[in-house]
């Protein structure tokens, strides 16, 4: 991107792929650390009875 407004700045054409593979890869980490960790409903504590 930056080579379109800067002229000779260097480009390199994978920076896309290792961008984007990295993005979705902390994107599935991220919904497995989510789906993996128990609910608030199954660590809360009961409310007392009166």
């Amino acid at each position: 991107m930056l080579a379109t407004a800067i002229p000779g700045f260097p480009v390199w054409d994978l920076a896309g792929l290792v961008g984007s593979t990295a993005w979705a890869l902390w994107v599935v980490a991220l919904g497995v650390v989510l789906f993996r960790r128990p609910s608030t409903s199954e660590t809360a504590v009961p409310p007392a009875r009166p």
